[in-house]
């Protein structure tokens, strides 16, 4: 089989789909699928009754051809040309992110019974954080000019203070849902960006859930959802490459880019014979002569050109 390509673990994503959809104060997880859209992998979520989170209306047709349902389905992505709407929302998606008062208005225009969520910037609170969205004055701005949308979603990139940061946005929102003055259903989409629940996001863990209940009271009736990715196929997908050159006696190159690794604690392990060498340090190099440095492992056999490499 050519390389490079993943080798999934079915029952390692159902577990790690379950570790997360248990720890987020959630009605509903909706997987990301640009993480991994591999048809194993949508498969084994599928069965785990997961929604998934699309960017576009082939993602759309690929999870259909699978049997997915068209309302098990939101788009996200907050920037969309009227032509790529238009599809997703003749397949049946009627869940459409806005970051500006100009998205919005396309929304309306082209998908009119879509659910339309407003993104909001954390750069209030995260000043390098990603550029999509709305202030949260913005949007009271908007309300104030009669444009309520159909909920809110926020998207925590930057991890540090990250329950200072949940505060924060938890703050905001309860005054942008006071001050609506209406009792239509209303959506919360917590983001992605997440990690499996481990000590040290206890306490982030903990304050979402806290100010998730206080805002259920606040608005009764209130559906809560999420969209993590990455978190959920990261450590369940293996990739098999070959080394296609070496240099300077310690340099590998393999035909991986370094965008397909996932994992951050690359192990690497040989498939097939190799030549054994005294422990030392090699550095591993996608093929494209970028200069990224895909790990560094120890290892104890020197890879050669043409050895098939199994990376975990």
């Amino acid at each position: 089989m050519k390389t490079p390509y993943f080798v999934v673990h079915p029952a390692i994503i159902a577990e790690n789909y379950r570790l997360l959809r248990d720890a987020l104060p959630v009605d509903r997880l909706y997987y990301a699928t640009k993480a991994n859209g591999e048809a194993p992998v949508l498969s084994v979520l599928l069965a785990e009754n997961a929604g998934f989170e699309i960017v576009c209306a082939d993602e759309m047709e690929a999870l259909l051809a699978l049997g997915v349902r068209a309302e098990d389905m939101i788009c996200s992505r907050p920037l969309k040309t009227a032509e790529e709407i238009s599809r997703m929302y003749a397949l049946g998606c009627r869940y459409f992110v806005y970051d500006c008062e100009r998205q919005y208005e396309l929304l309306c225009r082209v998908s009119p019974e879509a659910k339309k969520i407003v993104r909001i910037n954390m750069r209030f609170v995260s000043p390098h954080d990603l550029v999509y969205g709305l202030y949260p004055e913005q949007i009271a701005d908007m309300a104030q000019r009669g444009i309520l949308p159909d909920g809110y979603t926020f998207y925590i990139f930057e991890r540090d203070h990250w329950t200072e940061k949940l505060d924060a946005v938890f703050d905001e929102l309860e005054k942008l849902i006071l001050v609506r003055g209406d009792t239509a259903p209303l959506w919360l989409n917590l983001g992605g960006h997440y990690v499996l629940p481990q000590d040290d996001t206890q306490g982030a863990l903990e304050k979402l859930h806290e100010r998730v209940a206080h805002l259920r009271a606040l608005r009764p009736g209130l559906t809560v959802y999420a969209e993590p990715g990455g978190c959920i196929v990261n450590t369940a997908c293996d990739m098999v490459t070959t080394v296609t050159e070496t240099r300077n006696e310690d340099w590998v190159f393999i035909d991986a880019d370094k965008n397909l690794i996932r994992n951050q604690n690359v192990r690497v392990e040989p498939l097939g014979e190799v030549r054994k060498c005294p422990p030392q340090k090699w550095y591993f190099l996608d093929s494209l002569c970028s200069g990224n440095i895909i790990c560094d492992p120890v290892l104890g056999f020197a890879p050669q050109v043409g050895d098939k490499l199994l990376l975990k």
